[in-house]
């Protein structure tokens, strides 16, 4: 298992928010980075970095698990293209939603079934 950043719980007017954060774990070649809490400007950029990192190790293949992280406005669905764009030349990045999906052996049988 790799490095966790930015883990926590931070307020606003209208109750506790959980604060950005993204968990790199590995299995084997394949890494998947965990994506958390509320993705604005400073959160986007976080997971970034992390994505950056992890794929500066050149996993036989990444995946971005998004199922604990909420989009809140365009840095954070800006995310999705800056994944691809820090990934591209490193190596292949899959996108889920789904922890199910999550999981390195699903994704790769629904790669090769064809649903990513």
């Amino acid at each position: 298992m790799k490095a966790a950043t930015g883990r926590g719980t931070g307020h606003a007017a209208d109750g506790p928010r959980p604060l950005p954060g993204a968990q790199a774990t590995w299995a084997g070649t394949v890494a998947t980075v965990t994506v958390t809490g509320e993705l604005d400007t400073t959160g986007a950029a976080l997971v970034a970095r992390e994505l950056r990192r992890v794929a500066a190790s050149r996993p036989q293949k990444l995946i971005c698990e998004l199922h604990g992280a909420v989009l809140v406005n365009l840095p954070g669905a800006r995310l999705m293209t800056t994944a691809r764009e820090v990934t591209v030349s490193r190596c292949p990045l899959v996108l889920c939603t789904s922890q199910h999906l999550a999981s390195p052996l699903a994704a790769d049988a629904d790669a090769g079934a064809g649903a990513q």
